[in-house]
């Protein structure tokens, strides 16, 4: 049995600080990454009605509040219902063919085969760009579907139609940093993505305003603004400046790697000659000094049978876990839009909030996936149970504390997302159960991403049909129906 050579003595300060070292950055980079959506929802619902009668004059698509509600509160609707379309198209990205790069990556990079991690990073950008062809050819009829779903007028459709249309645009940059992001977390780099992620949040607040209001400069483009289809395009456009971003960042990333590579043939080139290259790309080994330390990029050899198998039994697994999950919660969306604007709106912006607070447990699901795996490459099980109880004490405090700041914040966190008194109301009666609900949500990452990392994503996947479809879906259709129906 070999030990991680990270934390060779298992000590628990060493193990602390290199869990940290994942999850911090990992925190602030989904933090970043996820506000893109509330950012769209929290300026959409503070929308004014002068502008909304501006945004029709200038083109943008029409819309006649027949129901004396807020105009903002159908335009966080609007942009929900994309949203939870996308959410569900989407998470067979992230956590499949995404997820699959992180775990088997990080295998492959605790074996020391860097070539491998590149091979499944080419696997993972060549798949999820022929999934993103098909599901952009569908999600065109979005509105439609949606408007099946849920049953909402007309004036509410050609809104979710128009928001949908040009979120597709920005559907292709966000799988592919995905697994970029994927890729170099297999490696424990974080910062990169750090810093793209929370560049391009300011970006989009900024955007929002130019593409929603306009810049106000007479005979300037866009002196009026596009009004409501404004946050699509500005948050289409700032996913391509976080793809560019990203790629930019791999590319030094890999230049880099080629640059220490010829340092050290230049210092000791009898040590990177004495290792023939392995006689199976899939093979592993621990030597930094063979030839598989480098990064290859060989789309043939990449695509072996063999290693497209592995990758979509790992990844199979993954994504229909994240779609047993999202799409029970997007069910949930859907369920909550049959009951009104209000309510819809009301979810809507609860759960991206809700989304932007769970990048605390994505990050420790990360942190503890990586490095469970980072042992579990090196062929140390007893150093992985050990990297999860580390993890455990680390993210469940966590998790305590964020559920208690929910609770105490409930009657407060409804004027993030929208100034209508009515959902501000229902929105502080929901938060109490969410706040219990979060630190519940400690616990099965840290389970979710052990599994995950130990190569069985098929359990999670069980548990996920048991837990989420057969006891809280027909709880959701009984509370549905009682008297204060809101609450739901």
């Amino acid at each position: 049995m070999r030990r991680s050579t990270d934390n060779p003595h298992r000590s628990r300060a060493r193990e602390a600080a290199l869990f940290l070292a994942l999850a911090v950055p990992t925190v602030l980079t989904n933090l970043a990454r996820s506000a893109l959506g509330l950012t769209d929802i929290s300026i959409l619902g503070h929308f004014s009605n002068g502008s909304a009668h501006a945004a029709n004059a200038s083109g943008g698509p029409k819309f006649t509040n027949n129901n004396n509600q807020s105009i903002s509160t159908s335009y966080v609707a609007a942009a929900g219902y994309t949203i939870t379309w996308f959410t569900i198209v989407g998470v067979i990205f992230v956590q499949g063919l995404g997820a699959a790069v992180n775990v088997l990556g990080a295998h492959a990079f605790g074996s020391g085969n860097v070539r491998l991690l590149g091979y499944y990073l080419q696997v993972g950008l060549t798949t999820s760009t022929a999934g993103a062809a098909v599901v952009a050819a569908v999600s065109y009829f979005a509105g439609q579907a949606m408007h099946l779903l849920v049953g909402f007028d007309a004036p509410m459709l050609r809104l979710v139609e128009s928001f949908s249309r040009v979120t597709i645009v920005g559907f292709f940059p966000f799988v592919w940093c995905s697994v970029l992001n994927s890729w170099l977390m297999a490696q424990k780099i974080v910062q990169p993505q750090l810093w793209t992620y929370g560049a391009c949040v300011g970006i989009n607040v900024g955007l929002n305003y130019l593409f929603i209001y306009g810049c106000g400069l007479p005979g300037m483009p866009l002196r009026d603004g596009l009004g409501f289809i404004g946050s699509a395009v500005a948050t289409a456009v700032s996913r391509w400046i976080q793809f560019f971003l990203m790629v930019a960042l791999s590319a030094r990333l890999l230049r880099q790697q080629r640059q220490r590579r010829r340092r050290r043939r230049s210092e000791a080139p009898f040590l990177l000659d004495a290792a023939p290259p392995s006689s199976s790309s899939a093979s592993a080994t621990s030597s930094v000094s063979a030839p598989v330390s480098l990064f290859h990029w060989d789309l043939g050899a990449a695509h072996k049978a063999a290693r497209l198998s592995k990758f979509f039994k790992q990844a199979g697994p993954m994504a229909m876990t994240g779609l047993l999950e999202d799409g029970q919660l997007q069910l949930i969306s859907v369920l909550a839009g049959r009951l009104g604007t209000i309510s819809a709106a009301t979810h809507q912006g609860i759960f991206n909030v809700f989304w932007v607070l769970s990048s605390l447990m994505w990050a420790v699901s990360a942190g503890n996936r990586v490095r469970v795996a980072n042992y579990l490459g090196a062929g140390d099980p007893e150093g992985a149970q050990f990297a999860l109880r580390v993890s455990a004490m680390l993210g469940l405090p966590t998790a305590a504390i964020v559920s208690l700041s929910l609770f105490l914040a409930r009657d407060s966190i409804g004027f993030v997302f929208s100034e209508d008194p009515e959902v501000d109301t229902l929105c502080g009666e929901i938060m109490t159960l969410v706040g219990i609900a979060y630190f519940a949500l400690g616990f099965f990452y840290l389970a979710m991403s052990t599994l995950n990392a130990a190569g069985s994503p098929l359990k999670v996947a069980v548990s996920f049909v048991c837990g989420a479809w057969f006891v809280c879906m027909p709880l959701a259709f009984v509370f549905r129906e009682l008297p204060s129906r809101e609450v739901f």
